[in-house]
């Protein structure tokens, strides 16, 4: 099988895989600059520099949460960080970056965000998206949102249109948001078709739903959704959601196939909780094939799609209470190649994202949290650790 370099943020001890030890670390990289960091997406260039977005917590007198993003090289030396805040006039300035996505040669970097009262006093959370450019200058800022609570939970654009799309909440509605990658300018607007859209991913495969730039696909609560680059929905099918934790989608940029991950109660042989699950589909709509993990009580948090017809990798977390992360990942055929959790023994330890790179060195990605690996600040005795972890499959 193909091998891939697979990076993991989070912080932690390496635990044994469960399986034969095909999932191999490599190295890895610790962040503890700030007192608590967590890391909820990544994204790799082509040429394999890394970019990562969440939540930093800085320490007192500020004690605010503020989005975090920051760029490494290829052998995770650090190239520059930015940090995103906003104070508001009735709660202290708290921000969270959600997902990043990239242009195809990393020239562009597109970050979505939520932060209270950006557009009013008083009106909950509302969208951030930024654009910066591949040194970390920032190039446009976009803010929206309604009176009520409205956060941005995935992103993703398309070169071919300069296009870039961004779901999640809107009050009690579902947004689909289209902006053009140049200025920002908003393309159109959806938040009438669906009822929840948790994440998206666009496909420009020439061998895809119908050529580069035709479109993107959205999953949302039990939906999985496709449309037209230009907004039109062209349908849904069902899928597994356990209610709480939301599914993930990814295009295999080299077939147009999709993968899809996510959670459900009782779905492996002998299961009496939650299990993770995967499915890939065609580009047809077709499913190739459909496979649940159990191992105690596992979440998958993540998904991506290994380029080329080569299968999917999952990540999410295993086990209750103090959760280790765990990577599964899966052949073309969807037959199950090996797993692996990274354990500390005493603190959980999700991983919350996983991407595979697009040519070059076929690096991945995942990213998450851990614990303490340096400490908290005194008097605090622990703290989050920011982690990237490099494997191989």
């Amino acid at each position: 099988m193909k091998r891939l370099t697979i990076l993991c943020t989070a912080v932690l001890a390496l635990g044994a895989a469960v399986a034969s030890a095909t999932i191999t670390t490599t190295s890895n990289v610790y962040d503890s600059t700030i007192w608590f960091n967590e890391d909820f997406a990544s994204a790799v260039d082509s040429a394999g520099n890394l970019y990562t977005v969440g939540y930093a917590f800085l320490a007192p007198p500020q004690s605010d949460y503020v989005t975090s993003i920051r760029k490494y090289g290829t052998k995770g030396s650090s190239s520059w960080t930015q940090t995103r805040n906003v104070s508001c006039q009735s709660c202290p300035g708290n921000e969270t970056a959600t997902d990043i996505a990239l242009s195809s040669g990393g020239s562009s970097v597109y970050v979505s965000s939520y932060a209270p009262e950006l557009v009013g006093v008083n009106t909950g959370a509302d969208w951030r998206i930024t654009k910066y450019n591949s040194a970390g200058v920032l190039q446009w800022e976009q803010v929206f949102g309604t009176s009520n609570d409205d956060r941005p939970f995935g992103i993703d654009y398309d070169d071919q249109t300069d296009t870039i799309v961004i779901v999640g909440s809107w009050g009690t509605a579902a947004q689909v948001m289209r902006l053009q990658g140049a200025t920002g300018a908003t393309l159109g607007t959806d938040t009438t078709t669906l009822t929840a859209a948790f994440d998206v991913s666009v496909d420009p495969t020439a061998s895809g739903m119908g050529g580069p730039g035709a479109g993107f696909y959205v999953v949302g609560g039990s939906a999985f959704s496709t449309f037209g680059m230009s907004g039109t929905y062209l349908g849904s099918q069902s899928i597994t959601f356990d209610g709480t934790h939301p599914p993930f989608v990814d295009v295999d940029l080299g077939t147009g196939a999709v993968c899809l991950g996510g959670s459900g109660s009782n779905l492996a042989s002998g299961s009496s909780g939650l299990d993770g699950w995967a499915r890939r589909y065609a580009y047809t709509g077709a499913l190739d094939w459909s496979v649940s993990y159990h191992n105690s009580t596992e979440l998958f948090l993540g998904i991506a799609a290994k380029h080329g017809g080569n299968g999917c990798v999952a990540v999410g977390e295993v086990g209750s209470g103090n959760t280790d992360m765990l990577l599964v990942d899966y052949s073309g055929a969807g037959n199950f190649v090996d797993d692996d959790i990274a354990d500390d023994s005493s603190r959980p330890n999700p991983g919350y994202h996983v991407v595979v790179q697009h040519g070059g060195t076929a690096k991945v990605v995942a990213t998450g949290r851990a614990w303490s690996v340096f400490g908290g600040p005194p008097p605090q005795p622990f703290s989050y650790d920011g982690w990237i972890r490099w494997l191989t499959l």
